[in-house]
């Protein structure tokens, strides 16, 4: 027999903490399922540890689109204390979930996940939560479920039903979150939820990142967007303005100077 030469395998620092959230998660299920025993004050230990790695939603901060939503999504699950835990995200179209989320999600859930399932594009992690991606084109595959949180991206998007009709209804059994996520587009349902969150800060946490303000796109990257856009395109793409015209609308540009002057 010849003799295989062994490969040294070199991990970065972000991997290993993702196999020290699964094996430390692992322990945990085998103590709830009885397999096991640990002290109170290893359980205590082992809940400190993980949350170093897969925080609270409370401290997830906006990274971005790449990983964002997903990310947020997983952690949430990962660390939810409900019963059969389910959570969704939901794009205008479930075509568009797929090709937008189901990739992302799958690596960033590893390895702490149990199960994919590609025909129904939903994961589940190892502490039993489910994550479905869903397609707001198709609202009534929602219906009957009880959610513990929701992502609707792009929301501006949906129809207005979709939310009063299916969303809200399916997160009162558990009262459950829901994050509404998008570009502007006009004074449309996004902008309604908008103005809700921005009226009532005691109940709705508000999050606008300008682009010329959050620092995810480098300056170089601003300037070549503004010589390629029209004014009104990059207020709304980059600076997450309302009051951008929509392309194509009478007299938009005109009103949205006239408001911006006080003059309306």
């Amino acid at each position: 027999h010849m003799a295989a030469r062994k490969r040294k395998v070199v991990l970065s620092d972000a991997w290993r903490e993702k196999i020290q959230a699964g094996q430390i998660m692992s322990r945990l299920l085998r103590h709830v399922e009885g397999e096991i025993e640990l002290s109170s004050s290893q359980v205590k230990a082992a809940d400190i540890l993980l949350k170093k790695v897969v925080p609270d939603l409370a401290r997830t901060e906006n990274v971005g689109n790449e990983g964002g939503p997903q990310e947020m999504v997983i952690r949430a699950a990962a660390t939810c204390k409900s019963a059969f835990p389910l959570f969704g995200y939901v794009a205008p179209y479930r075509s568009q979930a797929k090709s937008v989320v189901w990739d992302y999600l799958k690596t960033y859930s590893q390895p702490i996940i149990a199960d994919s399932n590609e025909a129904e594009l939903t994961v589940t992690l190892m502490n039993g939560a489910k994550i479905r991606l869903f397609g707001a084109d198709n609202a009534d595959a929602m219906r009957g479920l009880g959610f513990d949180g929701c992502y609707l991206d792009e929301y501006g998007d949906f129809r207005p039903s979709v939310w009063g009709n299916v969303v809200r209804p399916a997160l009162s059994d558990k009262q459950g979150w829901c994050v509404f996520g998008g570009t502007p587009k006009g004074k449309n349902g996004f902008w309604s939820i908008y103005e809700t969150a921005r009226k009532n800060p005691a109940e709705w946490f508000l999050l606008r990142l300008p682009a010329s303000s959050s620092g995810l796109l480098p300056p170089s990257e601003l300037s070549a967007a503004r010589a390629q856009l029209t004014e009104d395109q990059y207020l709304q793409e980059m600076e997450t303005s309302f009051e951008a015209s929509i392309l194509g609308s009478f007299f938009g540009t005109e009103l949205r100077e006239a408001e911006e002057q006080g003059r309306i």
